[in-house]
């Protein structure tokens, strides 16, 4: 008995001691627990995030706030990490599916994120942000093909920290970071524990160097960039995090200083703040900038902590000073107005914000000018502004409107996208650049130069925000082709024929013109199939194209050929009643003239009277010219001709689906009098004719009754 109790002691001081430690163990938890919701409801995401990886990450409320701070910073890979950790968890609000397809689609996982895109649809029906990201595993791909039209460069100014949203100012830019600008320390962003943004200005452009950048599709983690000795990809402050109800307190981290070999000018203490500023705009005569700036609305007077909105300030620029700081008018602290964007005329000035009355998240706005203030801000309504956020938005030197959004289908993050103003309203496709402007991340803050031939835009494609160099040299890849059918022993083209050119899910439809041509314009390392097509003909012709491989402006060609049903013979009793009704004459044409002269009139106007009498009549203009002149000329005015009397009868009632024409030029002459020969003016007034073929019901009565 003693030996059994002497066994027993250790025991229950084992059982007693890891009692202890489970105790404690719970109580740190429950301690990190306590400082990372503190952290997290400061909106401090990075530092939230580390702290919670101390609790118990098997509770449901830490793995779905490690999720939303992990995408907070644009840490895609944890973050997707978590989020799959909270979808195996039932009843998730609707945010999550959003939240959830847009990390997938940072990380290049794009069926999957059509996917949950989808759910979100099927739960919001009238969200259009949905229904155009649903569509991302059709169009990402054609989106990610590579443009040979954009030629990129990476200029080695940028540091580890962020550089984004450029704009010219005199022979060089001015542009927004968060780069360090001493040793020691300074005020840091809350959020991620990053350094607060100023205005900085690289005095000549033709002075910076660059490097090649890496693909970042194919090795988007693993890509190592000359910006500095450490080998890790840090965090970006771009836009979304300065918008909106950001609270946080000042704090003071340790900056190391980066060195650059490139000259770079800190705007003067008039323009930069302790906190947040920029991005900013000029005019065009370089005279006055609207730069953002953070103003902060205290939640408590006795406390530092408040919420800061970005707001728009103007600045003036002589001898080489910045002066006479002014707030745009339509600022406030209860809303952020930012991004701001001049049109070249310095008459509208674009922005963004999220002002009660938008359409979603953010949204595009402009106003004008009046004399020395501005109008009340319109927003630019649906037909730009989505569910998602509108951001960065640049007025082209032609007027066109350039943007960044995640509210249209894209790679994912905030993709660049461009469409022509009309009115500030779209007058065209809203389309995105693609590959390789656009990447899996954040893109954003284009500008070009005044040709349109080059220019810079920001991306956090490799971690942090970074500002790229392009150069446009346009690839121009076009496809012809007819779309002919065979009448009478000839070839003759199809008009308005239907084409389709289908590429990746995406399907353009033109038709053919009056000698039944087409044409698209094709991008380069695409396969392309097409179908050709009009009622009345018997079959669909069908074909394929390729741009794969072309590296050089090309013109490809595809011709299809339609088949007519065949027509019924007339009998011969039928051809002699059609003989005498249905008898037309041909007009005749001045040399090189297609207008109706006096003498076709009545011919015109006979065939006005049976298209009327017999509704199933129908009718082909089939015109000719002499032999003088070009071969191509003369295909153009026999077209002119065969108009000239398919307007006639259109002008008198007759609808149009009923008439056709046929043109030959100087292929079929009457008489001989072809090139060489020396014909009579007689014999040439015979060739400049017009001829009509006559059907019912299918039946060629003028051809097959002879009349």
């Amino acid at each position: 008995m003693r030996r059994l109790f002497s066994i027993l002691i250790p025991v229950l001081l084992l059982f007693s001691s890891t009692a202890t430690f489970a105790q404690k163990e719970y109580k740190a938890k429950a301690v990190y627990k306590a400082k990372a919701d503190t952290e997290f409801k400061l909106f401090k995401f990075r530092s939230a995030a580390e702290t919670y990886l101390h609790t118990d990450t098997t509770d449901v409320q830490v793995i779905q706030r490690l999720g939303e701070c992990f995408k907070a910073v644009k840490d895609y890979g944890r973050a997707e990490y978590w989020l799959r950790k909270q979808a195996t968890y039932p009843n998730q609000p609707d945010q999550f599916y959003l939240n959830f397809a847009e990390i997938l689609a940072n990380n290049g996982k794009y069926s999957e994120a059509s996917e949950w895109y989808k759910k979100f649809a099927a739960k919001n029906p009238n969200d259009r942000r949905a229904k155009n990201l649903s569509l991302i595993d059709v169009k990402a791909n054609y989106l990610k093909k590579d443009s040979l039209e954009w030629n990129l460069s990476y200029p080695t100014f940028n540091t580890n920290n962020d550089e984004f949203s450029p704009v010219y100012f005199k022979d060089g830019l001015i542009f927004t970071s968060n780069r360090s600008k001493k040793w020691g320390v300074t005020n840091t962003f809350g959020w991620n524990q990053t350094p607060f943004t100023d205005l900085y200005m690289t005095p000549d452009t033709t002075k910076l160097k660059y490097i090649k950048p890496a693909d970042y599709f194919s090795d988007s983690l693993n890509v190592l960039i000359k910006k500095a000795k450490k080998q890790y990809l840090p965090i970006s402050v771009n836009d979304n995090r300065v918008l909106g109800d950001v609270t946080y307190p000042k704090t003071l981290a340790n900056i190391v200083l980066q060195r650059d070999t490139t000259p770079i000018i800190l705007l003067d203490d008039q323009i930069n703040t302790a906190l947040h500023d920029g991005p900013a705009t000029l005019t065009s005569d370089q005279q006055t900038m609207f730069f953002n700036r953070n103003q902060v609305k205290p939640s408590d007077k006795n406390s530092d902590i408040g919420i800061y909105r970005l707001n728009m300030f103007s600045a003036n620029y002589v001898g080489g000073k910045w002066f006479n700081i002014k707030p745009f008018p339509y600022n406030s602290l209860e809303y952020s107005t930012a991004h701001p964007a001049f049109t070249p005329d310095g008459n509208t000035l674009y922005f963004v914000s999220d002002m009660p009355g938008g359409f979603g998240g953010k949204d595009l706005y402009y106003s004008l000018k009046d004399g020395d203030s501005w109008t009340k801000p319109m927003n630019m309504g649906p037909e730009i502004n989505t569910e998602g956020d509108e951001t960065f938005p640049y007025i082209a030197p032609n007027g066109d409107l350039y943007f960044a959004s995640n509210g249209y289908t894209g790679l994912g993050g905030l993709d660049i996208f461009k469409v022509k103003l009309n009115n500030h309203k779209p007058d065209g496709e809203i389309k995105n650049l693609g590959y390789p402007v656009n990447s899996t991340k954040d893109d954003f803050g284009i500008i070009m130069d005044g040709k349109m031939t080059a220019g810079f835009f920001s991306s956090n494609r490799y971690g942090s925000d970074d500002i790229f160099r392009f150069d446009v040299k346009p690839i121009l890849i076009q496809l012809e082709g007819l779309v002919q059918s065979v009448y009478n022993d000839a070839k003759i083209g199809v008009e308005r024929a239907k084409v389709e050119l289908t590429t990746g899910g995406i399907t353009e439809t033109v038709l053919t013109d009056n000698i039944g041509k087409y044409q698209f314009k094709l991008v380069p390392n695409a396969e392309y199939t097409l179908v050709a097509k009009k009622d009345g003909f018997t079959n669909i012709a069908t074909g394929n194209v390729s741009t794969i491989g072309l590296k050089t402006s090309s013109t490809l060609r595809k011709d299809f050929m339609l088949l007519k049903p065949a027509a019924t013979i007339p009998t011969v009793s039928e051809c002699e009643k059609y003989a005498k009704i249905f008898k037309v004459d041909n007009i005749y044409y001045d040399l090189d003239k297609y207008n109706i002269r006096k003498d076709a009139v009545p011919v015109l106007d006979k065939i006005v009277a049976l298209m009327k009498a017999y509704p199933k009549l129908t009718v082909i203009a089939a015109s000719h010219t002499d032999s003088r002149a070009s071969y191509e000329y003369n295909v153009r005015l026999s077209n002119n001709r065969s108009i000239s009397a398919i307007n006639y009868l259109v002008s008198k009632g007759i609808d149009r689906n009923r008439l056709s024409k046929e043109y030959f030029g100087e292929r079929k002459t009457v008489n001989g009098c072809d090139d060489g020969v020396n014909c009579t003016e007689e014999q040439q007034q015979m060739n400049r004719r017009t001829e009509f073929y006559l059907f019912i019901d299918g039946k060629n009565i003028t051809m097959d009754c002879k009349l």
